[in-house]
């Protein structure tokens, strides 16, 4: 075997731990696209997945979602998006990102038709979170 891999979770989102035995590997970090030091130790991917968790969800006009952001986005342009069951952003809204926890009210405008859509969290690196909203007008 050339490596072992470990998974955790936390608040900021699940992780991927990697003990290289042979460092001749070329690994890509997922979200950032960019090569992973080799030295045989441990090596941490954070992995885009923060689950969003709207409140109240079904929401008629308007819900509110709490989480924590990895450290590596603060401070870089988060946007949040709404998405159909085509997977058409219906509805964006940026997410000042200066601290790690994080709370949003999203105002659902007019035009959005009742049913069930996704959430995305994008910052530069990616998808960074996700979940599902049902929306009842």
């Amino acid at each position: 075997m050339y490596f072992t891999v470990t998974t955790s979770a936390g608040a900021a989102g699940r992780w991927v731990e990697l003990v290289l035995e042979n460092p001749v590997l070329a690994l890509v970090n997922p979200i950032a696209n960019t090569p992973i030091e080799l030295n045989g130790e441990a090596q941490r991917i954070q992995l885009p997945i923060i689950n969003l968790s709207p409140y109240p969800n079904p929401s008629v006009q308007e819900f509110s979602i709490e989480f924590e952001l990895p450290e590596s986005v603060i401070g870089q342009d988060v946007e949040l998006y709404l998405i159909d069951q085509l997977g058409r952003p219906v509805h964006s809204q940026p997410i000042i990102s200066d601290f790690t926890s994080l709370s949003a009210l999203v105002q659902i405008p007019a035009s959005i038709n009742s049913g069930m859509y996704y959430l995305q969290l994008k910052s530069s690196e990616g998808i960074i979170g996700n979940g599902k909203v049902k929306i009842i007008r």
